[in-house]
């Protein structure tokens, strides 16, 4: 009937007019597939509370990013942290005892000094030798630079039972700065020694020998004239390179005052040139004792 078609059609156009609200479900739906056109999404963009809780959000989960690679990374710094301060320690450490140690040397020395500085040969070789059971590889060091007396030492300290020392000293006898003597080859070598003045005394002759790494004796003897006393030292080329030593010990007398000793390496009978040694001096009351060392060269 006309009547009721238009009465349809009326009631139609009034439903399609009237609006319903998006549940809270469909809202959120339409948020998260990312929606556009939405009432919820028209309003969530409008309504500027919301704008600001979503900023709020956003910072927190880049602050909790932030603070997870913070808690991934701290244990990694910490311990390099550590590390560092154990070598910082370490080098202190090591630095503080280097200078401690430097120190014990510098007074070990300085209870030596005046005798280290003596012109009396025996005097510094003595020191030398007693510093040697105190720190041998710092006596074997000085040895090497104090003149005949610490030559001397050096032969006494390579035959310490400080194996540091006698290692430190055996080295340093292998360059000592010693007067060299050329000898001939294929000629027998000797040596005379003569105490002067008719003082007695008492010398003793020693060879370096490699093998044992020490000085042997060759031979001994008291003199009791001015006359020489003579040894026999073999074939020159038997010598080369070798360290030949003497001791000798000239006793005082009320009479006399001075003493001179002479020592004296001979190839036929002959003086080798820079082969003679001469000492002299006061005896001042007491016993003089004169040790020297050369280092024998076949040319």
């Amino acid at each position: 009937m006309p009547g009721n078609d238009a009465y349809t059609t009326a009631a139609l156009d009034s439903q399609a007019a009237v609006t319903i609200p998006d549940s809270p479900e469909a809202q959120g739906d339409s948020r998260e597939r990312g929606g556009v056109g939405g009432t919820g999404d028209i309003q969530q963009r409008n309504d500027p509370e919301k704008k600001s809780n979503l900023r709020s959000r956003n910072r927190s989960k880049r602050q909790r990013d932030t603070w997870d690679r913070v808690g991934t990374v701290a244990p990694l710094a910490q311990a390099l942290a550590l590390a560092l301060i154990g070598l910082i320690g370490a080098w202190w450490t090591a630095s503080y005892n280097t200078g401690q140690l430097k120190l014990q040397k510098l007074k070990t020395v300085e209870v030596f000094f005046s005798h280290l500085l003596s012109t009396d040969e025996r005097e510094k070789q003595i020191a030398l030798v007693t510093l040697g059971a105190v720190d041998g590889k710092l006596a074997a060091d000085l040895s090497a630079t104090l003149g005949r007396g610490g030559i001397a030492a050096l032969g006494d300290l390579a035959q310490s039972p400080n194996p540091t020392a006698a290692a430190a000293a055996v080295e340093a006898l292998k360059v000592a700065n010693v007067s060299t003597v050329a000898l001939s080859k294929g000629r027998k070598v000797k040596l005379k020694v003569a105490i002067g003045y008719g003082l007695p005394g008492q010398f003793r002759i020693s060879l370096w020998h490699d093998a044992s790494a020490r000085f042997l004796p060759l031979g001994e003897g008291t003199n009791v004239d001015e006359s020489p006393d003579e040894f026999d030292l073999g074939a020159a080329v038997l010598l080369d390179q070798r360290l030949l030593r003497w001791n000798i010990v000239v006793m005082p007398t009320a009479a006399e005052r001075q003493y001179a000793a002479t020592v004296t390496i001979t190839q036929d009978d002959k003086p080798v040139p820079g082969g003679t040694f001469k000492y002299s001096g006061a005896l001042d009351g007491a016993q003089k004792v004169v040790v020297d060392t050369v280092r024998l060269g076949v040319s």
